[in-house]
């Protein structure tokens, strides 16, 4: 073991002594902190131009509906006239105004009469609980059964029950919101005559699990949960720039350092050959097998300081640009039927090592046939045309050519942040069965380049 560290010493002193190692950790700080700044920068150029268009849209629409002239745009403009003279732009005063709008007819009935004036009077005095009692009393009237009342009133109930105004972008009221959705939709599901098996059992199981959460998040005062981020990448984009999102989006740069450590592996066996300094190497009294063993653990050690250098890089920048808002945040995730909390950083860091088996296992290619020859710049070629080309090929594969062995190939199982969400190109692909088929091919890629290193003549 003491052979093999200092093996590992002496390969870290030749890799530090080296300019173009130096320049591309250089070049990896450079890109991390320029990449921080443009995601903050596209983050909030986002917000202000939302925040500009609800302030200017209304106006363009009505222009253009009175160019048009569209089946029933007399009805259009004048709502969209209400929603400018009482500054109605989002939230329930929004969705008041359409459904206000929505009820309006030429042979309307005193009842629906007084239907509009309540809903008018609420948006006009702002008066959020008179809105939400009207709809739990008029929900009372539509639905005859019991159930479909009480999970349709839950979010009026709730918020007036806890004195929580529906503002927009405050975390409980949109937290209500999605769990109003969600227990709809599971009703809706369970009510339904179809099985849910599939795809179908699969959201109904995701949206048991966000009930929890979101029960969770309410009765514990949680406002901020490290898995926001991943819904609001779902939903277009992050609504407010933070330490979380800047290591959520950070993620999509580990690739970078995959090429600079394939760069390293390519070149870190091929290169002594080339050289003529492998000659020196063997003269110590030390078997081939370990010598190899210390160049791959010296590859493996180089991409995990890199991807931690990243790591920390991304978090000061989140919180240097943010202000370290929700610093302290955990992650919240239901298992085996209950809510777990995990401090934020520990989730991100599984998130970033789950992210890196991409660069391990094309670094361990690149190691590997940097072993049998000796141009490094064939070992770093063809590593680079895999991990850049991989899925075009798995692509070509799944969808041209209609074959399901695809995937028992690594390039369908390498991504596996995507495959643990469910996002895989094949129907029941799973991590586990994912890191299987990866674990495999780098046990072929090590014997491979134990064996052609062994057997190498000088």
């Amino acid at each position: 073991m003491l052979k093999l560290l200092r093996l590992m010493k002496n390969e870290f002193i030749k890799l530090s002594l080296k300019l173009s190692t130096w320049i591309m950790v250089i070049i990896i700080l450079a890109i991390c902190v320029a990449y921080s700044v443009g995601c903050y920068t596209m983050v909030k150029n986002s917000n202000s131009y939302s925040s500009y268009n609800s302030l200017t849209g209304y106006e363009y629409e009505i222009e253009y509906l009175r160019d048009t002239k569209q089946d029933g745009w007399e009805r259009q403009v004048e709502e969209l006239q209400f929603l400018i003279d009482n500054k109605v732009f989002d939230g329930w005063r929004a969705m008041a105004t359409h459904e206000m709008f929505e009820l309006k007819t030429d042979s309307m009935d005193k009842a629906t009469t007084e239907k509009i004036n309540i809903i008018k009077k609420s948006i006009e005095n702002s008066d959020w609980k008179m809105y939400y009692q009207f709809k739990i009393d008029d929900n009372n009237s539509i639905y005859s059964s019991s159930s479909d009342r009480e999970v349709q009133n839950w979010r009026y109930k709730y918020s007036l029950d806890n004195e929580i105004e529906p503002i927009v972008g405050e975390w409980k009221s949109d937290v209500i919101d999605e769990l109003a959705v969600a227990k709809i939709s599971v009703q809706r599901m369970e009510e339904s005559p179809n099985t849910i098996t599939g795809e179908a059992g699969k959201q109904y199981n995701e949206l048991k699990e966000s009930i929890k959460i979101n029960e969770y998040r309410l009765e514990n005062d949680i406002k901020y949960s490290v898995k926001d981020i991943e819904l609001s990448f779902i939903m277009g984009g992050p609504s407010t720039f933070d330490v979380w999102v800047m290591l959520g989006m950070g993620v999509q740069l580990i690739s970078t350092i995959g090429l600079i450590v394939i760069i390293i592996a390519g070149g870190i066996v091929a290169s002594e050959f080339s050289s003529g300094t492998i000659k020196f190497l063997l003269i110590n009294p030390v078997k081939r097998g370990k010598i190899l063993a210390s160049k791959y653990a010296v590859v493996v050690s180089v991409s995990f300081l890199l991807l931690l250098l990243m790591y920390l890089v991304f978090t000061v920048m989140g919180g240097l640009l943010s202000g370290f808002e929700n610093i302290g945040a955990s992650n919240l995730s239901v298992i085996n039927g209950k809510v777990v909390e995990i401090p934020g950083f520990l989730y991100m860091a599984k998130t970033y090592l789950l992210g890196s088996i991409n660069m391990i296992v094309m670094a361990t290619l690149a190691f590997t046939v940097s072993s049998l020859m000796r141009s490094s710049a064939i070992a770093i070629g063809v590593s680079m045309f895999a991990m850049m080309g991989g899925s075009i090929i798995d692509m070509i594969l799944k969808e041209v050519l209609r074959v399901d062995w695809g995937r028992y190939l690594i390039f369908s199982n390498i991504d596996i942040v995507n495959i643990s969400q469910g996002n895989s190109l094949y129907e029941g692909q799973t991590q586990g069965f994912a890191i299987a088929v990866l674990a495999v091919h780098m046990v072929i890629f090590w014997l491979t380049a134990w064996d052609g290193f062994v057997r190498r003549e000088v």
